[in-house]
């Protein structure tokens, strides 16, 4: 091969390494368990595991004892003594949203101020928005259900998928199971402790007795049944 021709082949492949796309290097992980330190730090006494971007806030995480998926408890006292698995973006969007819960969270679910404080049922993807959405629950909530302020306060039984959606659709409700995509609308089974048929009692309240669908009226204050 004449000189000319080898020394052009040589620059050409010299050329093509040196403007060969480099491997991307990873990122900086994002923080976690901010602040870090001081009376008021993100993870004091945590024991959990703790997934980048989690624990943000004031006490997030302090004595907490469950895992943290990243983006997870990102608020003020969000999983403060929470004690179950917390899914990836979980337990946020308002101060103590997951504080004192013991039941696994699962992803984007219990976002809310005390959305699910002190719940004690298995959260499904997506399940428990809004303010004290499920606080105070017991029993499986599955995915998408539980939408709104108070929709699963206090509720206890079983709730299936797309279920319980609207201000206080299911609250104080139970023992009874609720079928899928039932109790939808405004307090639509507030108080009803029977089980609730998929695909039943909804609609918004009823414009004279300004009751829920299904809803059990609260018996006057000083009775204990019936009056």
């Amino acid at each position: 091969m004449p000189r000319p021709l080898r020394i052009a082949m040589a620059t050409l492949f010299l050329g093509a390494f040196l403007f060969m796309p480099s491997a991307p290097r990873a990122g900086t992980p994002a923080p976690r368990c901010v602040p870090t330190s001081g009376p008021f730090s993100a993870c004091a006494g945590n024991t959990g595991a703790v997934g980048p971007g989690a624990c943000m806030g004031t006490q997030a995480c302090n004595f907490n004892s469950g895992d943290i998926a990243k983006n997870g408890c990102q608020s003020d006292f969000a999983c403060s003594s929470n004690e179950g698995s917390v899914g990836e973006s979980a337990c946020g969007g308002g101060s103590g949203a997951c504080m004192n819960n013991t039941g696994p969270v699962s992803k984007d679910s219990c976002v809310g101020p005390a959305a699910c404080a002190r719940n004690s049922g298995a959260v499904g993807k997506g399940a428990c928005h809004g303010a004290a959405a499920c606080q105070f629950k017991e029993g499986t909530i599955a995915k998408n259900s539980c939408q709104d302020d108070a929709s699963c306060f206090n509720r206890h039984g079983p709730v299936a998928e797309g279920s319980c959606i609207g201000e206080e659709a299911c609250s104080n409700s139970g023992p009874g199971a609720i079928g899928k995509f039932a109790c939808i609308g405004e307090r639509a089974c507030k108080n009803n402790p029977s089980p609730i048929t998929a695909g039943t009692c909804i609609g918004e309240p009823d414009p004279t007795t300004n009751l829920g669908v299904c809803e059990i009226p609260e018996p006057p204050p000083g009775c204990l049944a019936a009056c």
